[in-house]
């Protein structure tokens, strides 16, 4: 019984993993980036991987919000946001050369439908960025002073940001299921 449980404990980080690069395959392999060359695909992977990432933090987080032992929240959310600022730098980077490489020319931004949805999605991207902001410095600190009132605030923001971020992402299927590139691809 041992040993089965412990081939199970090993499988399962193996298998989310082998989920993670079948899900980033398809994605690279159907969309604008598969037109775009394998510059595009990589970019789009490294983006891809840091949306899995910050998204990925937002229910487990919120859950631990609702938790009594807010010493672990603080804790939690604050090592979250040290780590967060590293892989959402690579995802704004690697999201901006991937948007360059599809659209090209900034005056389309403005004269396309393609350019105005992104710009939609940019304005979102911007106000998850700020919200992320006023939990890194505002919020996480405030579990310290009152855990509660700072834990149910943190628990609402990331509410609002679980929302936002489910915009950002219909938008983004929107512009590679709907769109033609402002480039013809």
């Amino acid at each position: 019984i041992g040993i089965g449980r412990k081939y199970e404990f090993n499988a399962v980080p193996m298998l989310v993993w082998v989920g993670v690069l079948l899900l980033v395959t398809s994605f690279i392999w159907t969309g604008h980036a598969q037109k775009a060359g394998l510059i595009a695909q990589g970019v789009l992977s490294i983006h891809l991987i840091g949306i899995a990432f910050w998204l990925g933090s937002f229910l487990p987080l919120r859950r631990m919000c609702s938790s009594p032992e807010s010493e672990n929240l603080y804790k939690i959310a604050e090592r979250f946001g040290t780590h967060a600022i590293f892989y959402i730098c690579l995802l704004l980077i690697s999201g901006l050369i991937f948007a360059y490489i599809l659209i090209g020319d900034l005056s389309l931004l403005l004269s396309t439908v393609y350019g105005n949805v992104f710009l939609m999605k940019i304005t979102l991207v911007s106000a998850l960025l700020g919200l992320g902001a006023l939990n890194k410095f505002r919020l996480v600190p405030s579990i310290k002073l009152d855990p509660s009132i700072g834990a149910k605030r943190l628990r609402d923001s990331i509410q609002i940001e679980m929302f936002i971020a489910l915009l950002i992402l219909s938008l983004s299927g929107f512009l590679t299921t709907s769109t033609t590139l402002p480039m013809g691809g």
